[in-house]
């Protein structure tokens, strides 16, 4: 196993030299292809490649791994393990204790964590019985099942009179989401370098033997069904669209096997919001919601905040906005960022605004009143991540630091489904004893049906 180089966003990740010139050539291929990841520059008159404002893993065909961290700490762990709450809350992935230890090791690599997370979920699906579907087959068969397909057995049976060329159903869990799993373990069966995580992937792919692997990933994607029954499946899929989606992994290279990357505005967002529903529990939270228009007659220049905090009296909180931007002060804020917050606030009647930006160097918040025909108070918040686990503040009643981080990285049992609806009957069933007197008045005075005698004229 070769060693895992670990970058920084925005950081030079290699510089060309005689030493290196082979593998500065295979980065540099991938760069030229991928300019939004990496970028080929000039600095100080030596010939680099920098990363961009995207996270993730390369790995090259030679087995080189880069792994670009989210610039939040000055450990490369830690920043590696907020990278995977990260992806955990942009992909909706459970965040369990127990599988992201992997991630505190210095020689463990990114990918390797998402292998275990991707057995770990399946494991769950084999436990409580993998879905099965009926499909269509065409066959040439020696006994009588479905119906028979005349023409085509004519042409293929004429000389032999014993068989049949028929159609029918075979209940089979060779469908979309199984095949969608069985692909993406077979590219973790490449990737893997770590023998416990190649053992489980094995028995994986013996369980699902009967399953085919996707000759569309895109067409396998589309067919998959939003059903209660395939909910259990929700995490793993997610993975899967992970390996196997072109937005994520549509990176090509003439050198690279493997290329994941996430851009961080997306990923900040995503965590951001999760962090606000958890904590603002006794309130309505709403990401990416449609505010309406800044030119509400033409519907031009639309107006979505990323958080939206409501009571649930339908009053709204506060707004907020997340950007990923890497400043020291108030005075590096894009003016822009602070014209679509207050554009938003505006536009919803609120009170409240809050921007929030990432930081790990504890710069204190700013508090702002602004003055857009009502005055607006505008909260700059400064995230600090350079102790791995933060709690968000969205002007709520936060919850303690400790209860937070265990709701993050623990399982939590979920009641039981059985106990809750009685005590949910149990409730419904208690009326007052004024409602139910009148509600037997009112029945014992519903007036009886009257009995209407039919008359027929004899003919």
């Amino acid at each position: 196993m070769k060693e895992i180089i670990a970058k920084f966003e925005n950081d030079i990740i290699i510089e060309l030299n005689g030493e290196n010139a082979s593998l500065f050539e295979k980065i540099e291929d991938f760069a030229l292809r991928n300019s939004q990841v990496m970028t080929v520059c000039f600095e100080k008159g030596r010939k680099v490649i920098k990363s961009a404002d995207y996270a993730g893993l390369l790995r090259l065909n030679d087995g080189t791994q880069i792994e670009i961290y989210p610039r939040l700490s000055d450990n490369p762990t830690t920043a590696k393990k907020l990278l995977g709450r990260m992806v955990s809350a942009y992909l909706d992935i459970p965040f369990e204790k127990n599988t992201a230890d992997i991630l505190d090791s210095e020689n463990a690599s990114f990918m390797e964590y998402f292998t275990a997370v991707f057995i770990r979920e399946f494991t769950k699906i084999m436990k409580s019985g993998m879905l099965s579907g009926y499909t269509s087959i065409e066959e040439n068969s020696n006994s009588m099942q479905g119906s028979i397909l005349f023409s085509e057995n004519i042409r293929r049976n004429l000389a032999h009179r014993e068989r049949l060329y028929v159609r029918h159903d075979v209940f089979t869990p060779d469908r979309a989401e199984n095949r969608l799993i069985k692909t993406a373990a077979a590219v973790l069966a490449k990737l893997t370098q770590e023998h416990r995580n190649g053992q489980e992937l094995k028995k994986l792919m013996i369980y699902l033997d009967e399953v085919k692997l996707s000759d569309s990933c895109e067409r396998d994607f589309a067919a998959c069904v939003n059903t209660r029954n395939a909910k259990k499946y929700t995490a793993v899929l997610n993975i899967c669209r992970m390996l196997l989606a072109k937005k994520s992994s549509g990176f090509s290279g003439k050198y690279a096997s493997c290329a994941i990357f996430f851009p961080m505005q997306e990923l900040f967002a995503a965590y951001m919001a999760k962090l606000a529903k958890a904590e603002c529990k006794n309130t309505i939270v709403k990401t990416m919601a449609k505010a309406g228009f800044v030119c509400g007659e033409n519907r031009l220049f639309p107006i979505m905040p990323h958080i939206a905090v409501y009571e649930k009296s339908g009053e709204i909180r506060n707004v907020t906005n997340i950007k990923w931007s890497h400043i020291s002060s108030v005075n590096e804020i894009n003016s822009d960022d602070i014209f679509r917050l207050l554009a938003a606030a505006e536009k919803l009647n609120c009170d409240k605004a809050v921007m929030l930006y990432p930081s790990y160097a504890q710069i204190p918040d700013t508090e702002l009143t602004m003055d857009c025909g009502r005055e607006i108070a505008l909260t700059i918040k400064f995230v600090d991540f350079s102790e791995g686990t933060i709690t968000s503040e969205f002007s709520c009643e936060a919850s303690d630091e400790a209860d937070f981080t265990e709701e993050y990285t623990e399982e939590t049992d979920l009641p039981d489904t059985a106990e809750y609806s009685e005590k949910e009957t149990a409730e419904d069933e208690k009326i007052p004893e004024e409602t139910a007197e009148t509600e037997t008045a009112e029945i014992n005075h519903i007036p009886e049906k009257k009995r209407v005698k039919i008359l027929r004229h004899k003919k």
